[in-house]
């Protein structure tokens, strides 16, 4: 008996949901074609105002470039002058007091 009531829903609703599921779609369908009939019947518009060109100026590309070779040749001045001052790390110890002394770099001519 619960067979045959099963089998007589599914056989009832199964048709009634596809049914309303085909006019949703014939209904889609037929919004989208009106949706490019209007589409289609709009007149084309051709755009024939003249926009300026903006372009870089030349003084801007010359002044990064400027300014590009200027901190270049800085950075190399800075890294090969070479005078560094001699120094040695001392690591972290504890002094006399008990407290402790962070490692540092100290001059290597005396501590």
């Amino acid at each position: 008996m619960i067979r045959n009531i099963l089998t007589v829903i599914v056989f009832f609703f199964g048709p009634a949901i596809l049914m309303f599921m085909l006019r949703n779609l014939f209904l889609f369908l037929k919004a989208w074609l009106s949706m490019r009939d209007a589409r289609n019947a709009e007149p084309e518009v051709i755009d024939i105002t003249p926009k300026p060109a903006v372009a870089i100026p030349a003084w801007f590309k010359l002044l990064a470039v400027l300014v590009g070779l200027l901190s270049a040749g800085l950075a190399w001045q800075l890294l090969s002058s070479g005078v560094e001052p001699q120094r040695h790390y001392v690591p972290a110890y504890v002094d006399q007091q008990g407290k402790i002394v962070p490692g540092h770099w100290e001059p290597a001519n005396g501590r």
